[in-house]
């Protein structure tokens, strides 16, 4: 029933601080980087550290034809292309993409979401970079025309289940994970509806540590309350369910420190829409400021605290001009000018923070689709601190996926959760190691973790500007 720390990494190493902390000119677009090479039509982006040298990887999909996914190895936040590694190799127009080890064996896996009913595929992880490839179902004409994966362990039994979001009025897929083993599974309130999904994100919306379904539709959006032991129930006449939009995904975060989980909407053709947890299952809709009254054609968002403030700000992708909001002490937003970044039209699709150079500050991905190029902004930071937190779970799943953690600090309380879906869109997939931004704070007062097997630990007195490894149940 306990965890322990065992290990603390020294990640005190700015370089490059602006003078001015309050400085909106954070995030330069960096042309030279190998990222901002590559133009297709990419879709969905996720972060992770395959290799555990505490610098991401970055993993991104693409739907055109006759196109490679894309992977870069990141060596020491200096990033090249690999084109030789087997998960890029398969031209199936893919869309979704997430990371997780799902069969515990202390690797990572990825699992890919396909378009024109091609298979999906998950690349079970030998070996670091030796993958191999297992179609996820047989082939059925009109039953896989996908678009988002998540990972969730959905029963808490310590193996990590999927969801698949089917579009084109398709039935969504789930696969129940029995030691280690994917099964399709028949769930019907949330498989054996004929929807057009987009994207599904899973978070606990109501504090019970049982992961509810957020299903993005064109159309109709749905909310899944889960009961436990695969049994949900629909949760209608909620105000999160009653918009009409075209909905390309969910963002969760909880984005004024009150320890509950808020949702963003990206809607396409219409404003978005963020709802403020009340508790209870009860949501509030936030019906002013740019970040709810913006009419775009969103696709993509994803939050991330990347000016280290202690509130986290969200990043809005769109086919036209890109927003960036920034989080003003969690009461409202304020949209933000960034040359390269709000200026300009795109067609832009995923969106992920990362911290390529583990320096404490977040850096940006955009996913760019028309074949224009995909950018990447560097963030030169400011004087405010941070800590990483990275979980391992043991009774809990190997990722920690659906681990939830409390940070006190000078009197503010932060609440993340470690999630395999953290964008709109397509899907983005954020680090599974969770980055909080600390202000002016010295010190973590507290840190609460409350691990998806029920077991929970409170730490105390941890220092700021560095990266803690934290296992259940030592």
């Amino acid at each position: 029933m306990a965890c322990s720390l065992i290990s603390c990494l020294d990640t005190n190493d700015f370089t490059s601080k602006t003078s001015n902390e309050n400085s909106i000119e954070l995030l330069h677009e960096n042309l030279n980087s190998v990222l901002s090479k590559d133009a297709g039509y990419t879709q969905a982006i996720s972060v992770i550290d395959l290799n555990n040298d505490g610098f991401p990887e970055l993993f991104a999909t693409n739907t055109g034809i006759y196109e490679n996914n894309l992977f870069y190895q990141n060596n020491n936040g200096l990033f090249t292309k690999d084109t030789i590694i087997n998960i890029t190799q398969d031209k199936l127009r893919t869309h979704g993409c997430s990371w997780a080890d799902f069969d515990n064996n202390n690797t990572l896996d990825l699992v890919i979401a396909n378009r024109d009913d091609s298979l999906n595929i998950l690349y079970k992880n030998n070996n670091l970079y030796q993958f191999t490839n297992n179609n996820l179902n047989s082939y059925k004409k009109n039953e896989s025309y996908s678009y988002g994966v998540s990972w969730c362990d959905v029963d808490n039994d310590g193996y990590l289940d999927l969801f698949i979001t089917n579009s084109h009025n398709q039935k969504n897929k789930f696969y129940q994970n029995i030691n280690g083993v994917l099964k399709e599974k028949s769930i019907p309130i949330i498989t054996d509806s004929y929807y057009s999904s987009i994207h599904a994100v899973w978070a606990d919306l109501n504090n019970d540590q049982l992961q509810d379904l957020i299903i993005c539709e064109d159309g109709e959006n749905h909310l899944y309350i889960n009961k436990g032991n695969l049994d949900f129930i629909m949760l209608k006449n909620s105000i999160l369910t009653a918009s009409n939009s075209f909905t390309y995904g969910c963002s969760a975060a909880d984005y004024n420190n009150d320890g509950l989980i808020d949702l963003f909407f990206a809607n396409w053709a219409n404003k978005n829409e963020l709802y403020m947890n009340l508790g209870e299952l009860k949501f509030k809709k936030i019906k002013s400021g740019a970040i709810v009254q913006d009419y775009d054609n969103t696709e993509g968002s994803c939050w991330g605290d990347y000016d280290n403030d202690g509130f986290i700000d969200l990043i809005v992708t769109n086919d036209g001009v890109n927003r960036l909001y920034k989080n003003l002490d969690g009461q409202t937003f304020k949209s933000l000018q960034v040359q390269g970044l709000t200026d300009t039209i795109r067609n832009s699709n995923g969106t992920v923070w990362l911290d390529v150079n583990n320096n404490g500050f977040l850096d940006l991905f955009i996913a760019n689709g028309k074949n224009e190029y995909n950018q990447f902004f560097n963030n030169t930071g400011n004087n405010n601190n941070h800590v990483k937190i990275q979980l391992k779970g043991t009774n809990s799943n190997r990722s920690a996926i659906g681990a939830k953690l409390k940070l006190f600090s000078n009197g503010i309380m932060q609440t993340q959760v470690v999630s395999s879906q953290s964008g709109g869109g397509c899907g983005s997939q954020k680090s599974l190691t969770l980055h909080f931004g600390m202000g002016k704070s010295n010190i973590i007062d507290s840190l609460i973790i409350d691990w998806p097997s029920g077991n929970s630990k409170r730490l105390y007195q941890l220092e700021v500007n560095k990266k803690y490894n934290i296992i259940e149940n030592k």
